[in-house]
């Protein structure tokens, strides 16, 4: 009666275990943190402009300001993994990655 039943039973399940099935559904983190107020002596420390926007590094993070937002980076991007290398040494917050 229905011969493409079966076939598209494992279509679905195939679908679903791949990640298919809740397309435009994002559960991830995202790569900031947003913080209520940065630090009051924040622009006294290195700064650099990454992405169009001056990005201070401050204790173990590069914060940057977005739409009247302050914000840190969970995950260090690689450009500011150098430029702090270059500000600090190669050693310097090696165990963060």
């Amino acid at each position: 009666m229905f011969p493409r039943t079966p076939f598209l039973v494992v279509v679905c399940l195939a679908l679903t275990n791949c990640g298919w099935w809740g397309v435009g559904v994002e559960t991830r983190e995202p790569a900031y943190v947003e913080v209520t107020s940065a630090p009051v002596e924040i622009e006294a420390g290195p700064v650099i402009v990454y992405e169009g926007r001056p990005h201070y590094l401050y204790h173990d993070h590069w914060y940057y300001r977005d739409r009247g937002h302050w914000r840190y980076y969970r995950h260090e991007p690689s450009f500011l993994i150098e430029h702090r290398r270059r500000i600090h040494g190669p050693a310097h917050h090696e165990h963060r990655r």
